[in-house]
């Protein structure tokens, strides 16, 4: 058996991530425009210019996209804060820097916030719920990033 990267397997892994993300933006698009309820996978598969089976392959279900869409954009905030607390010395700095970053994150996007304020309440507890610990922890860290 042959060690390290097989550079097939790693285009397959990037082509893969490269469509997530393509069904990702045309979701977020549909669920800003119309809203989440109002948004059929069928819209999401013909925005993001798949076939319905080929979204399948990627999400469970419109929730799982939801729920994804929400990580990657709570993770890509994280990360932003991350690197602008790492600049700044003290407390005062890095409560600076986390309002700075999280307001000009809502600014960059408009359409993910507008999704998450006006969609959040009308989820099911169960859907809620998917997100777990992933999403809470990863709010405790930004948490710690000022402290």
């Amino acid at each position: 058996m042959k060690t390290g990267s097989n550079p097939r397997s790693e285009r397959k892994q990037r082509e893969y991530e490269a469509r997530r993300e393509e069904i990702l933006s045309a979701a977020e698009g549909l669920f800003s425009q119309n809203g989440f309820f109002k948004t059929s996978m069928a819209e999401i598969a013909e925005a993001a210019q798949f076939a319905m089976g080929t979204l399948y392959k990627f999400f469970k279900n419109k929730e799982d996209i939801y729920i994804s869409l929400v990580e990657s954009k709570v993770e890509e905030m994280l990360h932003q804060l991350e690197q602008a607390v790492r600049r700044t010395k003290s407390a005062d700095e890095r409560i600076r820097e986390v309002i700075r970053v999280k307001l000009a994150f809502a600014d960059q996007n408009r359409d993910f916030f507008r999704i998450y304020v006006s969609e959040w309440s009308g989820f099911e507890w169960t859907v809620k719920s998917a997100f777990g610990d992933g999403v809470w922890k990863r709010y405790l860290a930004q948490i710690d990033l000022v402290a």
